[in-house]
């Protein structure tokens, strides 16, 4: 298989325009929630952008003057890829956004009309865009089970297999289903310590230990082979023993992000200290994050 950077390894640029389509979501509802601008700062984190880039998507969140073109956003946000990496962003791009979108349980109509335009962009033929539509949700869906502990091992299996095929037929590879994780806590910050528990909280029986919608990393076929060798592990003491060390330390890695984070808070602040609406975002994900 041809290698593949992390989201994290991409330039800036990419980093700043691929996350300049989920900040024109944020705003698709005409409403910034406080937890979503918390998030933000948290996958502003995991994705390592820098303080000029964050700057500008703040203030693109905020502004209602900035004009946001789909097609020059995703040229932009594509143009430096290879066709592999071209074909895993693109995909990757819309499963975000569904992610997103179904984060409070509950999808604008705004926002349903903005994932559709980006995938029709992104895929021409309307029969393709809708396609991809409903494997980014089908996606998403399985995750949230799995989170929830809703699926037993016949049942994981069984979806991810349907997910792989669906994947497989339209193309879209299957690194792209995992390439930034989660946006609503399911990823894990970091390859080492986090590919094993994505998915996997919920069969354990533990509840959601993540937070933030930053802590995903691109972890492709890896998901599916450590979670085969969690499931084959019959053993009850030593899979209990195993998922706790995972655990433990997805949740050092995601404190540690939430530091970074912090520090990324105060280093950005100072650029809106004029703006005290703007201002009161900053000092809640401060002390809330």
């Amino acid at each position: 298989m041809e290698e593949f950077r992390t989201f994290d390894d991409m330039s800036q640029m990419i980093k700043q325009n691929y996350l300049s389509f989920l900040i024109e979501l944020i705003k698709a509802d005409k409403v910034v929630e406080k937890r979503e601008f918390n998030d933000l700062y948290m996958l502003f984190a995991q994705s390592k952008l820098e303080n000029k880039g964050r700057i500008i998507l703040v203030n693109e969140l905020f502004s209602k003057d900035i004009e946001f073109s789909i097609e020059n956003r995703v040229f932009e946000t594509t143009k430096e890829l290879s066709p592999n990496e071209k074909a895993i962003v693109n995909f990757s791009l819309i499963k975000d956004l569904v992610r997103l979108s179904k984060a409070d349980d509950s999808v604008h109509e705004k926002e349903e009309e903005f994932i559709s335009n980006v995938a029709m962009k992104i895929y021409p033929r309307k029969e393709d865009a809708f396609k991809i539509i409903q494997l980014a949700e089908e996606s998403v869906e399985c995750d949230k089970k799995l989170l929830k502990g809703e699926l037993s091992e016949k049942d994981f299996e069984e979806q991810s297999q349907k997910i792989a095929s669906s994947a497989a037929a339209i193309g879209v590879p299957i690194v792209a289903l995992y390439f930034t994780g989660s946006l609503i806590g399911l990823g894990a910050a970091g390859i080492k310590g986090g590919l094993v528990a994505i998915g996997l909280t919920g069969i354990l029986g533990v509840g959601a230990v993540l937070s933030g919608v930053g802590v995903a990393v691109a972890v492709g076929l890896a998901t599916y082979k450590l979670t085969n060798m969690f499931f084959k592990s019959r053993n009850k003491k030593k899979r209990e023993e195993e998922s706790s060390e995972h655990i433990e330390e997805i949740q050092k890695d995601n404190n540690s992000l939430k530091d970074i984070a912090k520090t990324a808070l105060k280093e950005d602040m100072g650029s809106f200290s004029e703006n005290l609406d703007i201002k009161l975002y900053f000092d809640n994900a401060i002390e809330n994050i």
